[in-house]
């Protein structure tokens, strides 16, 4: 399984050889881009983050890759014999006038504006193998939370709705369908990334393929709350939800309604890092979850 540094260095390799150089042809062997081409386009950096590959072009458009467990790019001469397993497993081929690139077995490939990759890596902490990395502002940076002089995280007005939605793309939903209801996005105060990953570990939580037909985001008076539901069932439980949170059942233990600890233990340590609260309740057999205490944002959004 490559790691942060096996993949650190493939950049290391592929930048060298592609960096500033414009490329003679490109072939995406998989269906969501089946059409589309950079070739001619010149690349500025292939750069890592942790496992994230990031080939960055100078028309401002970025192709991402993820190793995952069995992913890997080669580098060969032009002319040189692939050798990196059979025809089928080909994702992905660059080429240059010196050089070839050829992805086998990539995941998570999508080609997009560069100022979006934040959608795919903004989740993520800081990569210590990074070249910005310091280690010493890190230290003083965590000295300066330890006393209290600084929040554990940046926020900004961020629509609920808008990163749910972002949230649920990234993560394995099965048939489960997303519902958000009201009809304009409700605007908070958070981190924008801590937020979505937020989202990401309670769809996890509350998405079960057999038995959970969709999942609500709805928002209540002080936050945002998720709940599983049906829609074939009487809808009274969800409304009631939202409008008198305090009213339902709560669960005195998350891990006895919830299964993966990972995921809870997740969501509580973003909620702390904001200074909300949250809540596992049951409703007629409907289980939710809500978060309370969460700050208004002063940014106004359009309808949704």
């Amino acid at each position: 399984m490559p790691e942060g540094d096996t993949v650190y260095l493939a950049a290391k390799r592929l930048d060298a050889a592609f960096g500033g150089r414009a490329l003679t042809s490109s072939d995406f062997r998989i269906p969501a881009l089946a059409t589309a081409t950079m070739t001619g386009e010149r690349i500025e950096q292939v750069r890592a983050y942790g496992k994230h590959l990031l080939f960055r072009f100078d028309n401002s458009w970025t192709l991402h890759t993820h190793f995952r467990m069995d992913g890997t790019w080669h580098l060969y001469r032009s002319g040189e014999r692939w050798r990196g397993g059979p025809g089928h497993q080909i994702r992905i081929v660059l080429s240059t006038e010196h050089a070839v690139a050829v992805g086998y077995r990539l995941h998570d490939v999508a080609l997009l504006p560069t100022d979006r990759e934040e959608e795919l890596i903004g989740h993520l902490g800081p990569d210590i193998l990074d070249d910005d990395w310091h280690l010493e502002a890190a230290l003083e940076r965590l000295a300066a939370i330890a006393e209290g002089d600084e929040t554990l995280v940046n926020t900004e007005p961020v629509g609920v709705h808008d990163i749910a939605r972002q949230a649920w793309i990234s993560v394995d939903t099965g048939d489960t369908r997303l519902v958000t209801r009201d009809a304009t996005d409700r605007i908070l105060e958070a981190n924008k990334a801590r937020l979505r990953e937020l989202f990401e570990h309670l769809f996890r939580l509350v998405v079960d393929d057999e038995t959970v037909p969709a999942v609500v985001v709805g928002v209540t008076d002080d936050g945002f709350c998720l709940t599983q539901y049906d829609p074939e069932a009487d809808t009274e439980a969800v409304d009631a939800l939202e409008t008198e949170p305090d009213a339902t059942e709560r669960v005195a233990s998350h891990s006895a309604v919830l299964d993966g600890a990972d995921d809870v233990g997740a969501v509580e340590r973003i909620a702390d890092m904001h200074g909300w609260s949250v809540d596992i309740v049951e409703d007629n057999g409907q289980v939710a979850v809500v978060c309370r205490g969460v700050a208004d944002g002063e940014r106004a959004l359009p309808g949704i």
